[in-house]
């Protein structure tokens, strides 16, 4: 079920669930965005919330008090070439990152991340939880597949973790169905 979702709007909605436990843990929870673009997106607005929700519990879990959460929201009028658009075309670009100052994710894990419950190694056990990874990113990589975009992750041990989620902008890429 594709709308219109203006992507500010939506998520600093998501992150008001957050600030209670920013408030306890002494998170500094901010977001970024670029003003005066256009930040409306076609997707489905409950799947989109499953993602960022899924992406935020696991920066709270990883980052310590007095850490700093960040999520960016961009309308990129530079272009991206979306692979799974089976085109070359570059399009303008929205992006949603998630950066947090937390406990990172070890090198080899980062390529295993997304498959489905993948156990990660002890280090980045803690970025998820105990439970590993269940299949919370491998849902995220599935909605962002869905909506034709892409999921980067960038992550140092020890320093912290930026997902960015990149999806093309309009609504002419999406089914019908």
């Amino acid at each position: 079920n594709s709308s219109k979702i203006n992507a500010y709007k939506f998520i600093k909605e998501i992150t008001k669930h957050f600030e209670e436990e920013a408030f306890e843990k002494n998170i500094l929870l901010s977001t970024e965005t670029d003003d005066n673009i256009e930040m409306d997106f076609w997707g489905d607005p409950g799947l989109l919330e499953k993602v960022i929700f899924n992406l935020l519990s696991n920066s709270f879990k990883a980052t310590p008090e007095n850490g700093v959460i960040t999520l960016g929201i961009y309308a990129h009028m530079h272009k991206v070439v979306f692979p799974l658009l089976n085109d070359s075309t570059p399009r303008n670009t929205l992006e949603i990152s998630i950066e947090d100052t937390g406990s990172g994710i070890n090198k080899e894990d980062i390529e295993h991340i997304f498959k489905r419950f993948y156990q990660a190694s002890d280090k980045t056990q803690q970025y998820f939880g105990s439970s590993g990874t269940g299949i919370g990113l491998e849902l995220v990589q599935s909605f962002v597949q869905l909506h034709k975009g892409m999921v980067e992750v960038e992550s140092e041990v020890g320093q912290g973790t930026k997902f960015t989620l990149l999806f093309p902008l309009g609504k002419d890429h999406l089914d019908s169905s």
